[in-house]
């Protein structure tokens, strides 16, 4: 390749990474001064993956420069200086700022009763969203919020963020009938209510005395897992 060609592609790679650097650390600035926010869910894998390949690149630029034992210029330095700076921004919301859920009990495929309790755990989560279980019924397609929000059982006073273990119980089928749903598939969806969402769930389980689902969860929530489990 053209000498002058590797020299710009490199300074192009160097000015995409600072970009997507520079809103990244702006959105972070953002979280600490405001109440701790959910990093944009859609942007997560795309901002990430050009961080990371942007990153990549770059290493291979300077690495080759340094076996073929040619002079760094200040295009590789600020390489070497976006690279650590890209480590620290994807390690930072890796590790301190994406909420991440598990669960850890029913695993897919399991058989569960009627009355089951789901486990899991869960890091990183923001105080002002609640953790939900919902039960979908691929009998009858609809969607069975359980019980009430999680409660996760310690937080962090500077991050507001919570972490810990969490159980919930849950209910496959009907109750009034439990031969009726035995052997029927049914999904455990994980996930994140934001407040709007957190009161239509509270509402359904305060006016229906008899559970009948809803046809569909409510806009802001954002899922996490789905577990595939079948009734005993």
């Amino acid at each position: 390749m053209n000498h002058n060609l590797w020299e710009r592609l490199q300074l192009f790679i160097n000015v995409v990474s600072l970009v997507v650097n520079l809103i990244v650390i702006g959105i972070t600035i953002n979280s600490l001064i405001q109440s701790p926010a959910i990093f944009p869910h859609a942007f997560i894998i795309p901002i990430f993956g050009i961080i990371i390949m942007s990153s990549i690149v770059m290493a291979i630029f300077v690495i080759n420069k340094i076996r073929n034992h040619q002079n760094l210029n200040n295009t590789d330095i600020f390489s070497l200086l976006l690279l650590v700076s890209s480590c620290f921004v994807v390690g930072y919301w890796i590790f301190f700022q994406i909420p991440v859920i598990t669960c850890d009990y029913p695993h897919n495929g399991d058989t569960v009763d009627l009355h089951t309790t789901i486990e899991g755990l869960e890091t990183n989560i923001p105080n002002e969203k609640t953790l939900w279980i919902i039960v979908f019924s691929h009998d009858n397609g609809r969607y069975y919020p359980q019980n009430k929000p999680i409660e996760i059982p310690s937080g962090d006073p500077i991050s507001g963020r919570k972490s810990g273990k969490w159980s919930c119980p849950a209910v496959f089928g009907d109750e009034s009938n439990p031969q009726k749903d035995r052997g029927k598939d049914f999904d455990i969806i994980i996930v994140l209510a934001n407040k709007d969402a957190d009161k239509s769930f509270m509402n359904y389980l305060s006016t229906n005395q008899v559970y009948i689902g809803v046809a569909s969860v409510p806009s802001g929530v954002i899922q996490y897992q789905v577990v595939n489990v079948k009734r005993s």
